[in-house]
């Protein structure tokens, strides 16, 4: 399961501090380095995302969210789409909170310092988020993790001549990849 974890600050230097150290974490090999930020639409600069963070409403609530993809299963490959998978988890969010507004984020993808690739973000939330959407939002993300394998695995299929992926219901995604002479082997969506 995708692992979610979440704290909140509503001080804008709170997030800054945080943003910061989000960006400059130390490697495995203990070197400084600067990573990228990215929002929902592209990459940004640290100053560009400072000022996304100083023009926030007085009322925004600063999710600090931690997306990390179960390295065993759903990420074993390392090859997740870490921008993908945020933008998705951001958007499922949206939807379990019955907001109308896109809600704005920052992200910066940890790929270096650790056999858990993970995303910190920053969302910029107005309003609460309960018990409930918070079991939702860990359930959310493990599914779009999953969705993610699943479509590299068909890929994968697809480019290797004598494997085929068959699903029970053409309408539903979970399936497992079998070989011609039926061999099953062990990948499924879900």
């Amino acid at each position: 399961m995708a692992v979610t974890k979440l704290s909140f600050t509503k001080i804008k230097a709170g997030a800054k501090a945080s943003l910061r150290y989000y960006t400059h974490r130390l490697t495995a090999e203990g070197h400084r380095t600067i990573r990228d930020i990215f929002d929902q639409y592209d990459r940004i600069t640290k100053n560009q995302a400072y000022r996304k963070i100083d023009r926030a409403g007085e009322y925004v609530t600063f999710v600090r969210m931690i997306v990390s993809p179960d390295p065993n299963t759903e990420d074993k490959d390392r090859n997740l789409n870490l921008r993908d998978l945020t933008r998705e988890t951001v958007k499922r969010l949206q939807k379990i909170l019955r907001k109308k507004r896109t809600i704005d984020y920052l992200g910066i993808a940890h790929t270096d310092h650790s056999h858990h690739r993970h995303i910190h973000t920053i969302c910029f939330l107005y309003g609460k988020i309960d018990p409930e959407a918070l079991r939702k939002l860990h359930k959310a993300a493990t599914e779009e993790s999953l969705m993610q394998r699943f479509t590299l695995s068909a890929d994968l299929a697809a480019e290797r001549p004598g494997y085929h992926y068959t699903r029970k219901n053409p309408t539903s995604r979970p399936g497992t990849f079998r070989q011609q002479n039926g061999e099953n082997l062990g990948i499924s969506a879900w």
